[in-house]
Formats: structure tokens, C-alpha cells, sequence
């Protein structure tokens, strides 16, 4: 009976909910529909007018405490080519303990035709309803949308899991007159809050009280104290994605709420929010991650100790490393709890993050090697500004060689000791020994990955080049080419074409050892159409023409991200032009040279004369992994320097 009550009682509250979602963001006006530009974001193509979200809690029998996230969006449309910015999409788990329900109450579309306001309701084939295997996907389309038009929908997401609230995302794709946030928070519940980005929204706090029904077993209503938080924020910009970046969501302005303790009535405060120290601890003692590292009773049987007896410590690793990489395939699921285990693993050849590196420790321990595990955020996870139990969600290993710490992923068949798969390259790591010492590491390599080309260029009267380009790939440069190389020295070549427009592939070659630790060669044959300019007797050959890059990345005036460059990188292009029979150099290009010691960005370029070649030379160094937003303008401008120098042209005229 309490159950048919509980439904009856939860399909009348959904049936009011589209009533009030039409009216809580003002009626729809002629005015706003005949507004061509916005006056706020005159160049915006799409601007939400008005945005709420609005976070309560509600007591199940069944399930406890539940959280409801609901969001009332009214936007408006001013060019059809924002239209696809208008799609919204939820995501929610539809099974387990933690299941999420999703239910979309009002979605529409607002126009003005002759004069008078026109309201159509969402098509049924523009509704979203997907499912993605370990989650359901539910949203709106609006490719029907036009110019004018004003789009107006309201959902919301229920959730058991209440340790974290719902995130607020204060800016968007597009820009916002109006945003607000608002939670009531019962006083059963302690969260801390979160502000991150650039835009400090108004905030508010007030005392309230809210009723549940069934907290006691029945049908009554409860009334307990809360605490009402309201935040706003208004003519928030859009927020955009600067070149080189890592993760944009590093910067986005947010607020979130992660639950630190618990105290319900007649009980004892229960911390619910762990500090590092206790984090770990935890860890270690976890049969998911610590406890798994003992379970390596059957390595003894399957590693021969006695093969590792004459090797340094370094080709132990490295022996290791490739027994696991050939072995064991990752099922691109990052974890720091184990899924599988180690032994299973072993013989089962798959596993998550935690399965495969865990595994990789448990065999470098076997064999005499220093190892430990390390934690770390990946770069689609994000950097964490504070300390926050999802904090980290990758598992790497760290070896010790000569006092000097070595990182290693297994789950990449392509790196090698101290080369990662670049998902890695995220700030800090944080090693975790035996005895719960933590040591922080750094994950951005510091040494150079070098991609060197030697290029032979032979020009004729028609304007065609031919020649031969020798690439070497080291380092990072050689992990970035094995992953993208699929065995086919035809689809290279293809591929090649593909990247440099008027170029006819002859010939492609590979020459890869299979040791992850040495470099890989690449030759190709090639005839370029167009590759040079006739006119007047002259041809005019552009010496770096093969660089891929045609303009430059960074336009903004002002930075405001850092930039994100992975790795250090080396550039070196040796450009051989040969002089056709009947023809001379008739001017000769001036070199150049600029470095930034600050931002690590280097560019050299030189031309000389030798025998009957042409010799053309382009080092183009990024220093760091990283570079601070205040270096963006020295940045910015060598980057132009290097446009420049790249239409360069070597002058030919008939003798």
C-alpha cells in the first residue's frame, strides 16, 4: 500500500511540474522574438536569456534520501548556425544502488509569425533517448530551430547518490543574461563547497525548513532545518576553448558541494569526506588495491628468476614492461580499483588500468625491482584544485633506478620507461609505498622528443618537385606515430597525400625494430605537383613547405589558460633543394634566429650554398611542457615568425 501510495503521490507531483516550469521564466514576449541581435552579446549567435537549476531532497522508503536535480532553460536562437548548440543531452545510470531517473517535462519552441507568438512542443523523432551500455543517454534536439526562435525545456535528474550535488557550470558554450543555482540543504547533511574559474557569482544563505514523508515509517511529514544557498551570476560570457589547452573543464567557472559528514538524529557525527592521509591508508588496506598486490604467489611459477639474474635493473624493467604490453590487452576502462585482478588478468590477457598496472608492480617486485603504484588524474579526468575523493582515477607504475624515479603505463602496448601514454601527461602523480609514505611526482617529461626530417627537393620548369623524405621519430615523437601507424605502408602513404595537398606518394617504408625504446624511420618517395613557381624564367621553391602548419594557432589578443604543449619538442627539418641543370641561385633567403628563455620557444632558420644544392635548415624548439599564460604574447609572436619563414622561397633563375 505504501508503495502504490508512493507512486500515486510521485505522478502528481510530475504532472504539476510542467505547469510551473512554463511560467517560472516569464511568459515569452514579442519583443524578445523580434530582437535580432542580443544586447548584451551583440555577436553571440545564441544566448540563454535565463537559466535555473534547482537542487532538493526528497526522502524514499525504498531507497533513503534522494536528490533532484531540476533545470529550467529558456534560450534564444539569433543565427541558424548555432542551432546544434541547442541539442541537450543528460546523462544518468540507469541501474545499481546509485540508479538515476531522468524525466524531461516541458520542451519547446517558440516563433513569431505574423505578428503573433507560436508555440510548437518538441517532435517525438526530436527526442533523445539512448542507451550506452553501462549508462542511458536522454536530451533534446532542435534542428527544426530558426532564426528568432526562443527554445524553452525543463528536466529533471533524480539520484541516490548524494555524496556529491550536482555541479553547477556557470558558463557554457554560449553566453548567459541570467544563471542561478539554488540548494536546500537538510541540516542532517554537511557539504563543502567548491568555486573554480574565473567568474565569482553573488551567493546568498538563509535558514529554512522542509518536510519528508515516510522518514518515520509512515505516512506523516517530518519537518527538519536546512540551510537554503542561492547563488547568481549575470551577462556571463561564453566560454571558449583556447588552442593548446589541456582539459577545458580545468577552467570553466563551476561551484559543486562534496558531502563531508553525516549526523542524523539521536547519532553520532559520521565523517564522510576522508582527508589524503586517511585516503590512503584506506588504500593500501583495500582488498581492491592493496591487498591485490600480495595475491602474487603464482608469478614464482611463471617468472624465471634465473633469466633476470644478468640484467641491470633497467633491463629488467624493460623486459617486464614488454612481457605485460604483449600479454595483457587494456579494455580502455581507467580505474584505480582492480576489476579483474592480477592473476586472472595474467592469464585471462585483459583488464582495467588498475588490473594491468598493478600486475606490472606485483612481476618488477618478483624480479628484484623497486616498484610501487602511483595515482594520478588523467587528463580527461582533470586537475583538482583541492583534495576530493575522486581525485584520482589512473593507476601508473614508479620504479627506482640509480636514486632516480622512472614512471611506466602498461596499458599502452607502444611506451616504454618513462614514456607515457600522453592521457598521462597531467601535472602531479602521487607515489604510494608499503608503508603509506606518499611522494608527489611530476608526469610532464622534461627531456626533449625530437622529429627529424631530412627532405630532398628537385624542382623542374613545370612547377613539379620530386625528392625523398627520411623522418626520424624519438621519444614521444615515436610512441605518437607507432599509435597512429596501423601496419599498412599503402595507407601511410595514403594518409601522407592526405596531409599535404598536390603530393603523389611513389613509395612509403617503415622501419620500426618493435623496441619501444628506439627510434622508428620513416622514408617516403614523392612527386608534388605544383611544388614550385615558374614565372619569368625563374622558379621559386618554398624550402619548408612540407611543415604542417599553415597559419597561426594563437589569434586571441589575451591568453587566459596555460599552454599545453604535452612534452618538450624538437622540430629539426634539413632541407636539400637541388639546382636544376640551366638554372643558379639568383637570391638566397636570409636566416633567422629568436628564442624566448621564458616560455622555451626557440626558432632558427638557415640557408646556405654548397656544391649544386641549396641547403635549408628549420629548428623549431617548443622548450616545456607547459607554458604560463603571461609568456602568450612572445609566444604568439614567434609563432608568426615561424608563418613567416615558412613562405620563404628559395629564387632560381636560368643562367
Amino acid at each position: 500500500m505504501n508503495r502504490l501510495f508512493t507512486i500515486i503521490l510521485s505522478v502528481f507531483l510530475l504532472l504539476l511540474t510542467p505547469i510551473y516550469a512554463q511560467d517560472f521564466l516569464g511568459k515569452v514576449k514579442v519583443e524578445e522574438l523580434a530582437e535580432l541581435s542580443n544586447t548584451s552579446f551583440p555577436k553571440a549567435k545564441a544566448v540563454v536569456l535565463n537559466e535555473e537549476t534547482i537542487i532538493e531532497f526528497e526522502y524514499s522508503m525504498d531507497y533513503g534520501f534522494r536528490v533532484n536535480e531540476i533545470v529550467h532553460r529558456k534560450v534564444k536562437l539569433y543565427d541558424v548556425a548555432a542551432k546544434e548548440q541547442l541539442k541537450f543531452v543528460v546523462a544518468y545510470a540507469s541501474k545499481g544502488y546509485s540508479r538515476e531517473d531522468v524525466v524531461i517535462e516541458v520542451s519547446n519552441i517558440y516563433r513569431l509569425i505574423n505578428g503573433q507568438i507560436v508555440k510548437e512542443k518538441s517532435k517525438k523523432e526530436s527526442l533523445i533517448d539512448t542507451d550506452k551500455g553501462n549508462w542511458r543517454e536522454k536530451g533534446v534536439s532542435y534542428n527544426d530551430a530558426k532564426a528568432g526562435d526562443i527554445i524553452e525545456y525543463s528536466y529533471t535528474k533524480s539520484t541516490n547518490y548524494i555524496d556529491e550535488l550536482p555541479e553547477w557550470y556557470i558558463q557554457s558554450d554560449i553566453p548567459k543574461e541570467k544563471t542561478s543555482y539554488r540548494v536546500t540543504v537538510p541540516e542532517y547533511f554537511l557539504y563543502s563547497i567548491i568555486q573554480k574559474g574565473r567568474i565569482k557569482p553573488t551567493d546568498k544563505e538563509a535558514n529554512a525548513r522542509i518536510s519528508f514523508r515516510g522518514m518515520n515509517g509512515g505516512f506523516g511529514r517530518t519537518e527538519v532545518n536546512a540551510i537554503q544557498k542561492e547563488f547568481t551570476a549575470q551577462l556571463v560570457p561564453a566560454y571558449e576553448v583556447e588552442p593548446y589547452m589541456s582539459n577545458p573543464s580545468n577552467y570553466i567557472s563551476t561551484v559543486r558541494f562534496d558531502l563531508q559528514q553525516v549526523q542524523m538524529p539521536y547519532s553520532s557525527p559520521e565523517k564522510i569526506m576522508q582527508t589524503e592521509k586517511e585516503y590512503f591508508v584506506d588504500l593500501l588496506k583495500s582488498r581492491g588495491f592493496g591487498k591485490e598486490l600480495k595475491q602474487d604467489k603464482f608469478l614464482k611459477k611463471e617468472l624465471n628468476i634465473e633469466e633476470y639474474k644478468g640484467l641491470t635493473q633497467e633491463q629488467r624493467v624493460n623486459k617486464v614492461l614488454s612481457i605485460v604490453q604483449n600479454r595483457v590487452k587494456w579494455n580502455n576502462e581507467y580505474s584505480i580499483y582492480i576489476n579483474n585482478g592480477i592473476k586472472p588478468t595474467y592469464y585471462k590477457g585483459d583488464g582495467n588500468s588498475a588490473d594491468i598496472n598493478l600486475l606490472l608492480v606485483a612481476m618488477l617486485r618478483n624480479v628484484e625491482v623497486k616498484a610501487n603504484p602511483v595515482l594520478l588524474s588523467t587528463r580527461s579526468n582533470g586537475e583538482k584544485i583541492v583534495w576530493q575523493r575522486n581525485y584520482y582515477n589512473h593507476v601508473i607504475a614508479a620504479v627506482e633506478l640509480d636514486n632516480q624515479i622512472y614512471l611506466l603505463d602498461a596499458t599502452n602496448p607502444y611506451t616504454a620507461l618513462n614514456i607515457l601514454p600522453p592521457e598521462d601527461l597531467n601535472g602531479e602523480g602521487s607515489i604510494l609505498y608499503d608503508n603509506g609514505i606518499v611522494s608527489n611526482v611530476n608526469l610532464m617529461p622534461r627531456f626533449v622528443s625530437a622529429l627529424n626530417k631530412k627532405i630532398t627537393m628537385t624542382p623542374n620548369a613545370s612547377g613539379t618537385i620530386n625528392g625523398q623524405i627520411i623522418e626520424n621519430h624519438n621519444n614521444y615523437e615515436a610512441l605518437n606515430f607507432r599509435n597512429m601507424y596501423d601496419g599498412s605502408e599503402w595507407r601511410l602513404g595514403k594518409w601522407f597525400e592526405s596531409q599535404n595537398y598536390g603530393v603523389t606518394v611513389n613509395e612509403s617504408k617503415v622501419y620500426d625494430s618493435k623496441d619501444n625504446i628506439k627510434d622508428v624511420r620513416v622514408v617516403y618517395a614523392y612527386t608534388r605537383a605544383n611544388g614550385a613557381i615558374v614565372f619569368n624564367n625563374k622558379i621559386f621553391v618554398k624550402p619548408f613547405q612540407f611543415y604542417p602548419l599553415l597559419e597561426n594557432p594563437f589569434t586571441q589578443e589575451e591568453r587566459q589558460t596555460p599552454i599545453y604543449i604535452g612534452y618538450p619538442e624538437l622540430d629539426n627539418y634539413q632541407v636539400a633543394i637541388n639546382i636544376p641543370d640551366g638554372y643558379k641561385v639568383s637570391e638566397l633567403p636570409q636566416g633567422f634566429a629568436k628564442k624566448s628563455i621564458q616560455s622555451g620557444i626557440e626558432l632558427q632558420t638557415k640557408f646556405e650554398l654548397k656544391d649544386n644544392q641549396v641547403l635549408c635548415t628549420l629548428i623549431f624548439v617548443k622548450g616545456k611542457g607547459v607554458i604560463d599564460p603571461k609568456e602568450y604574447q612572445e609566444v604568439k609572436a614567434i609563432f608568426n615568425d615561424l608563418i613567416n619563414q615558412l613562405q620563404v622561397q628559395v629564387e632560381l633563375e636560368k643562367k
